[in-house]
This record gives structure tokens, C-alpha cells and sequence, in this order.
């Protein structure tokens, strides 16, 4: 499943092959130029070249690493949401935090992230963002509110070179495979996520988005997106993005 996950930030592109269970790293070459046919002027065309192959140093068969991926600045997270912790805990679902490292010009695994719970079935590492110091982990079976496959989305800070689990956040309304997590996005202090299986204002099932900006040290809740026109099953919010103040 070569290109299951796309993220391209800064001319270095990461494309997953979650199957395969690796995620491969390219970066773009020197433009060339070439001369199209009939002479109409030169064309330029970036060439993106592999420079390196990410994989889980403990990858099993059907761990789906790489179903999720993103980068930010010298950081890349790859999403593993098949993973079984330690042994147990089929399915629960993990995320690899890889690093670059100036001395020997590659990236290194430095730290996996598996939320903070041990329960099987999560899918932890489904969905995954990064900016800055903030990462976010969509967990899209996560049932700790209480309902089976609400979902749950797991924010995480950074600070001397270890990522910390800060906040978890769960629908304001929990329901039956709500999946929240399913998509989850950020850029400075705001934090996108999407609920494809959550209830609008009137109870169908259109998805539901949700934002949350930063306030101190937690994130609020300040916004709840619905589509204007939407039925039943339209799974809004299955793809989310945010620039600035573009949602």
C-alpha cells in the first residue's frame, strides 16, 4: 500500500507503504531543466530523490507502520496503529518519533509514544500532526469515555529532547463508534480533529470537527464544526487541515 500517508513540509517529503511496514524519506534534488517539444522554453521540474527508509525496530507482521505520518522541522512522526505493546494488547496502536541528528546526517528513532492507556483495539498512532512542540495522536477506538469506539485524541508536549503526554480530549458527546481522531491537524495553538461518525445539532450522523486552542498549559475547546448540508454518512471530518485561520 505504497502512498497509504503523504506529508510534505520545507522540500522533504515522507510517503508510507504501511504494508511493507516502512516509510520512505525524499528530498529534492537540483532543479533540471529540459526543452519541451516545439521549442516553447525550458521547463523546470524538481526531481525528489530517496534519502532514507524509516522502519519500526520492533515491527511485527501486520503492525501497519506508517499508516499515518507527518513532519515538522527535524521531526517526523510515523503512526503504527496495529501495534501490540509489549507483547500484549493486540491492535492497541503506537507512534515512533524519529529525529534528525546533525552528526551522522539521518534520522534516528528516539522515543515511542503509546498513549496512556493499555487497552486493546485502540488504533493509538491512526492519525498523527506535528508542530512545534505539540504532537497529536488520533486513537480512533479509544473507549475510556465510557462509550465503545468513541475514539480519543492524545496531545503531547516537548521539552529537553522528550515528548510528554500533556492532555487527552473525547468527544463533548461520546457516542457508539464516533471515531474521534480520525483526522487530526494543528498549527500553532490551535488543534483540529475530526469525528466522521459524530452527531450534528439535530443528532444525525454528518461528522462533526472540532477545535481546540491553546490556553496555558491545556487546550479548550472553542469550536464545533458541522456542515450546513450534510446527511446521514457523509463521515464530515475524515480529512481535516488548518492554516492560520483557514479551517
Amino acid at each position: 500500500m505504497f502512498g497509504k500517508a503523504f506529508h510534505l513540509l520545507c522540500l522533504v517529503a515522507l510517503l508510507s507503504h504501511a504494508q511493507m511496514h516502512a516509510a520512505s524519506i525524499f528530498e529534492h534534488a537540483p532543479n533540471i531543466f529540459s526543452v519541451p517539444l516545439h521549442n516553447w522554453g525550458l521547463q523546470a521540474y524538481l526531481i525528489w530523490i530517496e534519502q532514507q527508509e524509516l522502519v519500526a525496530n520492533d515491527g511485527l507482521t501486520e503492525d501497519n507502520f506508517g499508516w499515518s505520518v507527518t513532519i515538522h522541522g527535524d521531526t517526523i512522526l510515523v503512526g503504527n496503529p496495529y501495534d501490540s505493546i509489549n507483547g500484549f494488547f493486540s491492535n492497541h496502536g503506537s507512534v515512533y518519533v524519529f529525529q534528525w541528528d546533525d552528526q551522522i546526517e539521518t534520522y534516528m528513532e528516539v522515543q515511542l509514544l503509546t498513549g496512556d492507556t493499555d487497552n486493546d483495539g485502540d488504533w493509538f498512532g491512526y492519525s498523527v500532526a506535528v508542530d512545534g512542540d505539540t504532537a497529536v495522536v488520533g486513537a480512533i477506538f479509544d473507549d475510556n469515555s465510557g462509550a465503545f469506539g468513541s475514539g480519543g485524541t492524545f496531545i503531547y508536549t516537548h521539552e529537553d529532547r522528550i515528548w510528554s503526554f500533556l492532555q487527552k480530549v473525547i468527544s463533548p458527546d461520546p457516542d457508539t463508534i464516533d471515531q474521534l481522531g480520525d483526522h487530526v491537524a494543528i498549527d500553532g495553538d490551535t488543534i483540529v480533529i475530526g469525528e466522521p461518525w459524530g452527531k450534528d445539532a439535530m443528532g444525525v450522523e454528518t461528522g462533526v470537527v472540532y477545535v481546540y486552542t491553546k490556553a496555558g498549559n491545556t487546550w479548550e475547546l472553542e469550536a464545533q464544526l458541522t456542515t450546513s448540508s450534510g446527511g446521514t454518512d457523509d463521515s464530515f471530518g475524515t480529512a481535516v487541515d488548518i492554516s492560520g485561520d483557514i479551517v
